[in-house]
């Protein structure tokens, strides 16, 4: 029995001198690790300290921030790009499981390619005046040529829609001649004209006699025209109408939308883009050219030489 227990006390002893020596050698393993890692970062540190010395701190940033982009945008294109043939690959797939249908192509090609109907017809006459006719006519072509053509011709080589405008341009034209026809002219020229220009001349003299003086200085002429008016007019004035382009725009589409609401036919007024392009149309490039014309000094000057005889 001793000598039982004398050889397990000597394996305890073995196994225990064996374990510090492993701890031992753990222990310096450890050591030598740590050494190398702090050895690691210090030449890291260094040679940080030595780019930002020799480069300085705001151009290792930019660096820094280019290269994130680049990286990125890197990874973006070939994201799109791998996403762009997934996609291809994907609708490729699904379309060869379906059977071509070519059964809508026919009546596609049939209502691009048909003829023109015949009852489409176009009258000639629209104020009942014949010289006035042939001018109307004629703008009405040249307005169809510069701004319906060559956008349409891209789209079908069909002209019905061209002769459908232009009947409805016409029937226009005509509704507005008889609104004209019914219209008190005699009324409107002898009484309600001559009271405005008289009174637009009124105001005129008020107002350059207001710019003579020397209280009002800092003002010009046309400030003092839109202040009697609105003086005269009872807190209303014209003034943002007739001195801000967007504003008369507005005013003269809101005006030209209200005589096609008299002019046009319930069906073609209730077309908001057919609508809208009439409107954008005569405005921009009739009205408003047209005011500007008849407001240059040298054409009212030209006119004046035009009437005075030569002796």
């Amino acid at each position: 029995m001793p000598f039982y227990i004398g050889i397990i006390i000597l394996l305890l002893e073995t196994r225990k001198i064996k374990y510090c020596q492993f701890n031992r050698e753990n222990l310096d393993l450890i050591t030598h690790k740590n050494k190398m890692e702090a050895g690691i970062v210090c030449w890291i540190l260094l040679g940080i300290s030595l780019i930002i010395g020799s480069f300085g701190l705001l151009t290792c940033i930019t660096l820094i921030i280019s290269m994130f982009i680049l990286i990125l945008s890197f990874l973006i294109s070939v994201g799109w790009i791998f996403s762009f043939d997934s996609d291809k690959w994907w609708f490729t797939l699904h379309r060869s499981h379906l059977q071509p249908s070519f059964s809508c192509l026919p009546k596609v090609n049939e209502c691009l390619e048909m003829k023109p109907k015949n009852d489409i017809k176009l009258e000639k006459r629209i104020t009942g005046s014949p010289v006035i006719d042939d001018q109307l006519q004629v703008i009405v072509e040249y307005i169809l040529r510069d701004f319906v053509t060559p956008w349409y011709l891209e789209i079908s080589p069909n002209p019905e829609f061209i002769l459908q405008l232009q009947q409805g341009l016409q029937q226009s034209l005509t509704s507005l001649s008889n609104k004209c026809k019914s219209t008190d002219w005699v009324g409107y020229l002898t009484t309600r004209l001559v009271e405005d220009i008289a009174s637009h001349l009124r105001l005129f003299r008020e107002a350059k006699t207001s710019a003579k003086s020397k209280e009002a200085a800092s003002k010009d002429l046309v400030e003092h025209f839109f202040d009697k008016e609105f003086e005269k007019e009872k807190d209303f004035c014209r003034d943002s109408i007739c001195l801000k382009k967007d504003i008369e725009k507005d005013y003269l589409s809101d005006l030209v939308e209200v005589i096609l609401y008299y002019s046009i036919p319930p069906s073609e007024f209730a077309n908001m883009p057919l609508r809208t392009a009439i409107v954008e149309i005569v405005v921009s490039s009739l009205i408003m050219p047209l005011f500007d014309r008849i407001s240059e000094p040298d054409y009212i000057n030209s006119l004046i030489v035009g009437f005075c005889p030569i002796k």
